[in-house]
């Protein structure tokens, strides 16, 4: 190739002299530019075409020695075989960009789905926001490159979720906030203790952020810390940026105080959200996220009306939430959310009905909320949360068959309820909810058995109940609904104790019962139903000491 390139260079010399000669014979004798250019101005005007030509010339010559010096001096071209390397090495790196991308798309997915999975089999499903997020989360540690997120990319590529909630942690640094955030959207589904870790540290570094503040707050009720969850939503409620916020903020705070037992304190939340949330839908009646608030509202002060005994008023608050959970739903069929509300407002209607002794509307209400339930859990077996409502169902639907007498429906229901919470407290032992949820299916079954005959079935099915019920009781001695739960199971097995003719014994459960309904009173003094528990259990104890 060398040679060939001389060769141009040559030739473009020789045109350098012959563009020369031309403008040399052109102009004749003319003049000589450069030793007397005033004559040869003088020259060009009289003679323009010689002098033109002279002029195309000396450009072409120009032109041509710089092309000859290039030829001859330049880099030397590459060749065939460099072209083709060159080509080579352009494909290869196309090809690994592809590759890196589409095998971070393939870890983004899959880790996704390991969380998916995990938040389901511990009855958590995700909502699209929260999947969102973490997705998100997901796709910006996959693309990056930096050395603080390496060990979360480590944990991605490992497909590890606890490890990569590790590596975004430690991750944080200027942008701490942020990378912890990263870190939170993910534990708040995964793993409640590292998302409590997680939110508090976000919560110090950013202390007027509303949304932090309730998120730990939930976690915080999740994990049975009753006293943090306060702090937590009374700051939620100061940080509160508009009405709905606000709103947000004062079910937390009744939610908390109902779990304390602290029923007009629950109350009075609660009718301050009411206010604030009827207020925003008389603003936009066409808001469903606002609709949807206010049939929460409506839902919670019928919990605390029937905490209190006040049927009438439970009964008007929870058909106010049902109406608007049946307008939503027909609205959009489709919408899983919208179902489950609906879902869950039948059976909190069947709940007053048994509770004004309408057994038949009763079992009107708890079958319309079954057929929802077997339909969600039919749409996605695997969503535990539509499994723990079908669990409530069928044991709902039991207590209406035993209180009519059919025993062998009430057994099938009350087994149907206990083959789901037995498989959702295995999946997780940590959830306290589902333990509960296999309490009371245990107590429903000793039920049954007192009312078959069967008292060693009954014991030890009340046994088994009251063994969770001590260990949940344990864990948060300012939860008066565990504390119930406790105290119905010394009631009941006390019972058994009297019916077997060991009274020594029945005494003993009955003024535990009696001591644990006090205490619950101690947190609640307006609590009706408790104070009529308690004396019950007096009065039965004192009948045993005569």
């Amino acid at each position: 190739m060398k040679p060939i390139q001389r060769a141009l260079g040559l030739l473009a010399l020789g045109v350098v002299a012959i563009a020369v000669g031309i403008g040399v014979l052109r102009q004749g004798g003319g003049p000589n530019p450069i030793s007397d250019p005033q004559a040869w101005v003088t020259w060009v005007r009289a003679n323009p075409i010689a002098s033109f030509v002279a002029i195309i010339g000396a450009v072409m010559a120009g032109v041509g020695a710089v092309a000859g010096l290039m030829q001859i001096l330049g880099p030397k071209p590459p060749s065939r075989d460099e072209v083709a390397r060159g080509h080579d090495r352009i494909r290869a790196t196309v090809e690994h960009d592809g590759d890196a991308t589409r095998r971070e798309l393939a870890e983004v997915k899959a880790m996704l789905a390991r969380i998916e999975a995990q938040t389901a089999g511990q009855g958590r499903p995700l909502a699209a926001d929260e999947r969102a997020q973490i997705e998100t989360t997901l796709s910006d540690v996959a693309g990056s490159s930096g050395s603080d997120l390496e060990a979360a990319r480590g944990a991605l590529a490992d497909q590890d979720p606890i490890a990569l909630i590790d590596g975004l942690e430690a991750a944080a640094s200027a942008d701490a906030a942020a990378q912890l955030r990263r870190a939170g959207t993910i534990a708040y589904a995964v793993d409640v203790e590292r998302a409590r870790r997680i939110y508090s540290k976000i919560a110090a570094l950013e202390p007027d952020d509303h949304w932090t503040h309730v998120l730990l707050g939930r976690l915080h009720r999740l994990a049975g810390d009753l006293t943090s969850a306060r702090i937590a939503a009374q700051r939620a409620l100061e940080t509160s940026a508009d009405d709905r916020d606000r709103s947000v903020a004062f079910t937390e705070l009744g939610d908390v105080a109902r779990a304390e037992g602290d029923l007009p304190g629950a109350r009075k939340a609660y009718e301050d959200g009411l206010v604030i949330r009827r207020d925003l839908f008389a603003r936009d009646p066409k808001n469903t996220g606002w609709l949807r608030d206010l049939s929460v509202s409506y839902d919670r002060i019928g919990d605390v009306a029937v905490a209190e005994g006040d049927l009438p008023g439970a009964r008007k608050a929870y058909e106010d939430g049902l109406d608007i959970a049946t307008d939503l739903s027909a609205r959009d069929p489709k919408n899983a959310d919208w179902l489950r509300d609906l879902s869950v407002s039948h059976n909190r209607i069947g709940d007053v009905a048994v509770a004004e002794g309408d057994l038949l509307g009763a079992r009107k209400a708890y079958e319309d909320g079954l057929v929802i339930a077997m339909d969600l859990s039919a749409r996605d077996p695997k969503n535990t949360d539509w499994l723990r409502d079908l669990s409530v169902s069928h044991n709902k639907i039991g207590d209406v068959a035993r209180m009519e007498g059919d025993l062998p429906g009430a057994r099938k229901a009350y087994e149907d309820g206990l083959v789901i919470a037995t498989d959702l407290s295995a999946r997780d032992p940590g959830n306290v909810e589902w333990k509960r949820d296999l309490s009371i299916s245990h107590e429903r079954l000793g039920d049954l058995a007192v009312a078959k005959g069967d008292p060693a079935a009954a014991r030890s099915a009340y046994e088994k109940g009251l063994a969770i019920r001590r260990d949940l009781s344990a864990r948060d001695s300012g939860n008066t609904e565990w504390k119930r739960d406790l105290a119905v199971s010394l009631a009941k097995l006390a019972q058994l104790d009297e019916a077997a003719g060991d009274a020594v014994a029945a005494r003993r459960g009955f003024l535990e019962a009696e001591a644990v309904f006090r205490s619950i009173l101690e947190l609640s003094p307006t609590h009706a139903e408790t104070r009529r528990m308690a004396e019950l259990a007096a009065s039965e104890a004192a009948r045993l000491t005569d």
